[in-house]
């Protein structure tokens, strides 16, 4: 007897198989037609478990995000300092291990800004939440230590804006490096403001 497969665990099979077009077309180039051959199952099979090509993105979207999400909960508490602990959370993202993840996040960044109320909205409110307690937990816990001033909780919209913002002009800006050394001072000056 065939042993049965869950359906989350073969939507995931897809979207990984598919990970390769999809980071080299961009969601704009993508068909259903060109991800089931990708995938090598047929489109109907694809509509079993997707409703369209923007589901698939998004199924690689979680995937990746995960691995990147993992990585960032490995490695910060390894970190002694609230700002380095930080920097694990927005530095991580430029390794090259997590290029393909940054790939999918610009693209899904971009597709939001003229699709309100899609799915993908729903990835970036996802991202933001568990960026959010990542920062709040780590921020917390440097109050109770007294590491930082009480009210410190106050700048993470701030330091999530300003991970988006330097994360978007990382794909323009030529030097990578610039980028991720603008990074690390930003996180340097703010929590030197913000230590008791």
């Amino acid at each position: 007897m065939a042993q049965k497969i869950c359906k989350h665990q073969k939507r995931e099979s897809i979207a990984f198989s598919c990970k390769s077009l999809i980071l080299q077309e961009g969601l704009s180039g993508l068909t259903i037609s060109s991800l089931a051959k990708e995938a090598n199952i047929g489109k109907g099979t694809i509509y079993e478990y997707f409703e369209n090509k923007e589901d698939i993105v998004l199924e690689l979207a979680n995937i990746l995000h995960k691995e990147y999400l993992d990585e960032v909960y490995k490695l910060a508490p390894k970190k002694n300092s609230i700002e380095d602990k930080i920097k694990v959370l927005i530095l991580t993202s430029y390794e090259e291990k997590f290029i393909e993840y940054r790939k999918i996040f610009k693209e899904l960044i971009g597709v939001s800004y003229y699709k309100t109320n899609c799915a993908f909205m729903l990835f970036q409110n996802q991202w933001y939440k568990q960026n959010y307690q990542f920062l709040y937990k780590y921020i917390q816990k440097a109050i109770k230590n007294k590491e930082i001033k009480e009210n410190s909780t106050i700048f993470i919209d701030s330091i999530l804006s300003t991970f988006v913002g330097y994360f978007i002009l990382s794909f323009s800006k030529s030097d990578l490096q610039k980028s991720i050394n603008s990074i690390d001072s930003y996180i340097n000056n703010l929590f030197l403001m913000l230590r008791v």
